[in-house]
């Protein structure tokens, strides 16, 4: 590990579903690109070996019978369990005018109104994430080595942002992140950066094989809460020009999720509504086999789905529920996932557009998938079929997306 001296840069991608950090030395000016060495961090809690642990927190207060928080009035991230009222999704709620009446996809009003933005009693979605990313912040320092008053070293920490937040929802994040730590050192400073720009330089960094001076990226972030598209022509291997303004959608993994609890509504009824939360929403074990499900699913699977939830009760047996197990067909999943990827491809279809319109000819050869989302190989079926032309367009999928 690198010692505590220095100045040290940490993006922390707070995420829908899952956040991510990496770090590393600074090495240039305040607005380099060039930041060779980047860690990415895995080793979460000290033993969970993942790339990006949950952004999901349950507090005691909710699970009283649980012995898994001794002392602890909240653990969060891979240490909460599948059977635990916990919060999920609570970035969503940063943004109030979404939740009212703005989102892209009318389910994810569905799901508010079914109780899965669960908030414990007397805390705000701000209280939430606060408590959340604390945690985060020391074990950053931990991993850095670094005290919390170390004035010897110090961090410019960086957070990609949704392009779809309005202006209350970038100052109540930054209200966020300043009381859960960031920043409050000497010499720290918290910085802020498009999501789709952060996703293309982690990209151009992790492939520089795989991009040649010239080339022009579409960029297309499919996280869990939004989808992202940007446009650059790279101009140098640490340079590339933004073409147009962003543009995003909210239209991410949670939308799939979303419409999976209205089916299970549509089908089940009371049965599945009245089931406890910590048993059918996010971090679930029923949640959990769904999502792996979502990645691999492809347009060639013609078989049924089994999802184990023979804990919902008074459940007769019918085509969708048999031996304990919920059935899934091709059809149904498609149902799930078609409207978001309609508007995904809406938004590329017009970023490209625009793109052709302000230099006059074809200038984007490649599009890159990025995101969450985007490990779907069912949106990625779609989105080459749509989009890829040989010698023309290429579709790429990063092996970490």
């Amino acid at each position: 590990m690198a010692t505590s001296r220095g100045r040290r840069v940490v993006g922390v991608d707070y995420g829908t579903t899952g956040t991510g950090v990496a770090y590393a030395r600074h090495t240039g000016g305040p607005n380099t690109r060039a930041h060779p060495s980047v860690h990415q961090h895995y080793t979460w809690h000290g033993t969970h070996s993942v790339e990006r642990v949950p952004s999901r927190i349950a507090y005691r207060h909710d699970n009283k019978e649980n012995s898994a928080f001794e002392d602890k009035d909240y653990i969060w991230g891979s240490e909460v369990q599948p059977d635990m009222w916990a919060c999920s999704w609570t970035k969503l709620q940063l943004d109030p005018t979404a939740l009212l009446s703005e989102y892209d996809d009318k389910d994810l009003n569905i799901s508010a109104q079914d109780g899965i933005f669960h908030l414990v009693d007397g805390k705000s979605a701000d209280d939430v994430i606060v408590d959340y990313l604390t945690p985060v912040y020391k074990e950053i320092l931990a991993v850095l080595g670094i005290e919390a008053d170390d004035t010897s070293a110090s961090i410019d920490f960086w957070f990609p942002i949704p392009v779809t937040w309005p202006l209350e929802a970038k100052a109540a994040f930054e209200k966020v992140i300043e009381r859960a730590g960031f920043g409050q050192r000497k010499g720290d400073s918290v910085n802020f950066i498009p999501e789709p720009e952060a996703a293309a330089g982690a990209v151009l960094l992790d492939n520089p094989e795989s991009f040649h001076v010239g080339d022009g990226l579409l960029i297309c972030d499919a996280g869990g809460g939004t989808v992202d598209v940007a446009m650059y022509i790279i101009a140098s291997p640490t340079d590339w020009k933004k073409l147009t303004s962003f543009q995003g959608g909210r239209c991410g993994g949670a939308t799939v999720d979303s419409r999976f609890y209205g089916l299970m509504n549509k089908w089940f009824a009371k049965s599945f509504a009245k089931m406890p939360l910590r048993h059918r929403g996010p971090g679930s074990a029923l949640m959990d086999q769904f999502e792996d499900i979502e990645r691999n699913f492809c347009k060639t699977d013609y078989n049924s789905f089994k999802l184990d939830f023979s804990s919902m009760p008074n459940t007769a047996p019918n085509k969708h529920f048999v031996e304990g197990s919920i059935l899934l067909t091709e059809k149904d999943l498609q149902s799930m996932y078609d409207p978001a990827i309609e508007r995904i491809i809406k938004l590329i279809y017009e970023q490209l557009q625009a793109a052709h319109e302000h230099s006059g000819y074809s200038v984007i050869n490649k599009i890159v998938l990025v995101g969450g989302l985007s490990e779907s190989v069912y949106l990625q079926q779609i989105i080459k079929t749509c989009f890829e032309q040989p010698g023309k367009m290429e579709v790429a999928i990063p092996d970490n997306p």
